[in-house]
């Protein structure tokens, strides 16, 4: 029985001899390191700690204790400055016994974040509820090779509009922002206190956004329905109720972002405008701005009465519709046909250089402005697929005179024009 013993013994001592035990763990815990897994008669001068090669009694460690005549290493609460090799030895004349440890300190929470080149994007990191927070957390980045690189102090700053910055200084949130995300912004970050306590570790993935694929109106080529009672007298005032609903949301909607200042716009220009572009629209485009304009979807007789409205208003409103577009799409003959046929407007083709088409476009408007607008754009994109005009001009008079110089600023403010660029990326197929 007492060779069993003995034989026992040994087998655990060479187990204790080689053993090297591999913990990770979070900041913040309680930690306790058994110098052995067994008791023995050994007393506290036997027992000796150490901290990656150093005597524990030597070191300056914050939240490390010897307990239990060296029996047990009591770590808390654990931070980075923790994490490494720890050994425990226990000598006598005739053996020295030792135990391992080898502890990493990971992060309590972990993030794996993906974004598209060029936008901007938060990693996040907070600290404890409980925190008194008084100085800002540290975000680093690895480099390679075991090196990382700080990326919030701010003594080497120089940029007045970092690209990189925390989101709320001083605050529990100590989440980084990245603006205009590149490529190299790909990596592994960490957030931690000046303590070094981990607070948060992010993979950050920039990855290319896809490349949508171009938008094709194909099976949308039918012109709109043609009216089929030219003659009804329900036609007109049905215009009439749509246009003064969106007279007043458009109203409401100005009134709320401006609340304070006088209002001068026309809704019947605006309404003209976009009801010239439901001309060409289809599917879920229709629907859209049948609801803007407040027009019925089944009112298929909305461009004839616009065109009766327009004429009818002749003698004292003049409105006047045109399109521009870029000459590598190509329009629908059947929305081109509608377009002068409804709103007396051939679409016309943009020129070459951006002088030729603000010279086009600044000509259209002061000939169907009486002049009192000449310049509308100073310069027109490239990139340009469609440009919408529409003018309004008013003649009447007033039930008081107005002399020379009032007279000439309220013409000038009277003249509405809405101009909109409607489009601003290639296409190859175009319903409009």
């Amino acid at each position: 029985m007492r060779h069993q013993a003995i034989f026992c013994l040994l087998l655990q001592l060479i187990f204790e001899l080689s053993s090297c035990a591999h913990l990770r763990v979070a900041p913040g815990s309680t930690l306790e390191l058994p110098c052995l897994a067994f008791k023995t008669d050994f007393t506290a001068e036997n027992i000796n700690w150490q901290f990656n090669g150093e005597d524990i009694s030597a070191q300056s460690l914050s939240s490390v204790a010897v307990k239990m005549d060296g029996w047990y290493l009591s770590i808390s609460p654990v931070t980075a400055a923790h994490e490494g090799t720890y050994v425990c030895s226990v000598k006598d004349d005739n053996m020295e016994l030792t135990r391992t440890y080898s502890i990493t300190v990971v992060a309590s929470i972990g993030y794996a974040i993906k974004v598209n080149q060029g936008s901007d994007v938060y990693l996040p990191c907070n600290f404890p509820p409980s925190s008194q927070v008084e100085i800002d957390a540290l975000w680093f980045k690895e480099t390679g090779g075991g090196k990382r690189t700080l990326l919030n102090q701010k003594e080497t700053a120089t940029d007045d509009s970092p690209r990189v910055e925390l989101r709320y200084p001083l605050d529990h949130d100590q989440s980084l922002i990245i603006k205009e995300t590149v490529m190299e912004d790909t990596g592994i970050y960490h957030c931690e206190s000046t303590e070094g306590q981990k607070l948060s570790s992010v993979y950050l993935s920039v990855v290319v956004p896809p490349t949508l694929a171009p938008y094709s109106c194909s099976g949308f080529l039918t012109p709109w329905e043609p009216c089929q009672d030219e003659n009804s007298r329900i036609g007109g005032p049905i215009l009439q109720e749509s246009m003064a609903e969106f007279s007043m949301k458009l109203y409401s909607y100005v009134r709320e972002s401006h609340p304070t200042t006088n209002l001068l716009f026309s809704p019947i220009s605006i309404s003209a405008a976009l009801t010239h572009l439901l001309l060409g629209a289809r599917g879920d485009t229709r629907k859209a701005i049948q609801t803007a304009v407040c027009v019925p979807y089944d009112f298929h007789c909305v461009h004839f009465q616009m065109k009766k409205l327009r004429e009818k208003l002749s003698s004292s409103l003049q409105i006047a519709s045109q399109i521009y577009y870029n000459p590598q799409i190509s329009l629908n003959e059947s929305f081109t046909n509608q377009s002068m046929q409804f709103y007396e407007a051939k679409p016309v083709r943009l020129l070459e250089t951006s002088e030729e088409n603000t010279q086009m476009i600044n000509d259209w408007v002061a000939n169907k402005t009486k002049y009192k607008i000449r310049n509308l754009v100073d310069s027109v994109s490239p990139n340009v697929q469609i440009i919408l005009l529409n003018a309004v001009s008013f003649s009447g008079h007033g039930k008081s005179s107005l002399n020379r110089n009032t007279r000439r600023a309220f013409s000038q403010n009277w003249m509405v024009i809405l101009y909109g660029c409607l489009y601003s990326i290639t296409r190859n197929t175009w319903q409009l």
